[in-house]
């Protein structure tokens, strides 16, 4: 026979007495049920007894003085201990599983997270959506274990950290930049500022989840600024002033 230690030990005995109570709630909702005039309910009221008082013996021969023992649980029986643990008689649970069955769905958890920004399981609670509760044995599927420990977990999707821009990439950010500052210039505007080109490329930038220009970068944002307007021409109708970095309309 198995020994148990002192934690245990509180713990299984707490456990039979909240289940012994348990059905017996449910064996006199069988008795009451017996005579309804509900005729459905008084149709299954039979089997409900039989089932109430079988579990029942099954819990009676297992607690009392020197032999409260541990017996095998069923999940619906797992679900009402760790909710009335919790303290909260109507809490719910994720799962009640294998060791590795609950793996599997905690990664099954963090692959859709990651993947698709939303949990694959069930949510428990809208004020927190992320929060998943699983009651878990110690042993995995093709073993019977008889110790359960609770995970509570709660994840949420982060925005993915900014990259900085690669300098390769800077040229084309440049070229759109002035392309969209020309567009959206009015038709009696002949001038665009250096300063608004690189606003328009710090927007840009960030639109297409890329950190904002750094002043360090202006440089290169220049520099790529003439090779476009001299020496690639891909602005013919517009020249640049050397001074200011403006350009102005042909």
């Amino acid at each position: 026979m198995r020994t148990y230690d002192a934690v245990d030990q509180v713990w299984i005995s707490d456990g039979n007495q909240r289940l012994i109570a348990y059905y017996e709630s449910l064996h006199q909702q069988a008795v009451t049920d017996g005579t309804s005039l509900n005729e459905s309910i008084r149709d299954n009221a039979p089997a409900k007894l039989a089932r109430t008082a079988t579990r029942l013996r099954e819990f009676y021969e297992n607690t009392g003085p020197q032999r409260d023992r541990s017996i095998f649980l069923l999940e619906t029986e797992v679900q009402y201990l760790a909710a009335e643990w919790a303290g909260d008689p109507n809490g719910s649970l994720t799962s009640i599983d294998t060791l590795d069955g609950s793996l599997h769905d905690i990664c099954a958890d963090v692959h859709s997270l990651a993947t698709t920004g939303v949990l694959s399981s069930s949510m428990l609670n809208a004020r927190a959506p992320g929060l998943r509760i699983r009651v878990c044995n110690t042993c995995r599927s093709g073993d019977s274990g008889t110790h359960w420990f609770t995970v509570v977990y709660h994840m949420q999707a982060f925005p993915r950290a900014a990259q900085r821009l690669n300098l390769d990439d800077c040229m084309l950010f440049v070229q759109r930049a002035v392309e969209d500052c020309i567009a959206r210039r009015s038709h009696t505007t002949r001038e665009i500022q250096f300063d608004e080109i690189k606003a328009t490329i710090s927007r840009l930038l960030v639109e297409h989840g890329y950190v904002g220009l750094k002043d360090t970068e202006f440089v290169e944002v220049s520099e790529h600024l003439i090779s476009l307007v001299r020496h690639q021409n891909s602005f013919p109708n517009w020249m640049l002033d050397s001074s200011t970095l403006n350009m102005h309309e042909l």
